[in-house]
């Protein structure tokens, strides 16, 4: 991140997350694939005001950011596998005065 005092700023955040197991065993539904996010801002500020614009998930990569299984029936039951995607591609306008 470059960021002065006062006047313009930007940075670049990159994150990667190899693939995965969600649990202990083989099942292949249990398997979160692996996914790449970058997220930027650029942004000026001075003594009393600070305007920014953030991008986040820049490429729109999709990501499973929680996976879970239920084995109702014991772990030789089949399960039901339910997963929350991560956040899309996001652009955010932040304009802050300090006095």
């Amino acid at each position: 991140q470059w960021a002065p005092e006062q006047g313009w700023y930007a940075g670049i955040d990159a994150y990667r997350a190899s693939d995965a197991l969600a649990s202990v065993g083989t099942d292949p539904r249990l398997r979160i694939d692996s996914y790449s996010v970058v997220d930027a801002r650029v942004g000026w500020r001075n003594r009393n005001w600070d305007v920014s614009l953030t991008g986040t998930n820049l490429l729109d990569a999709f990501y499973v950011e929680d996976l879970r299984a239920d084995f109702f029936g014991g772990p030789d039951a089949p399960a039901v596998v339910s997963y929350v995607p991560g956040d899309t591609r996001r652009v955010l306008l932040r304009v802050t005065w300090t006095a």
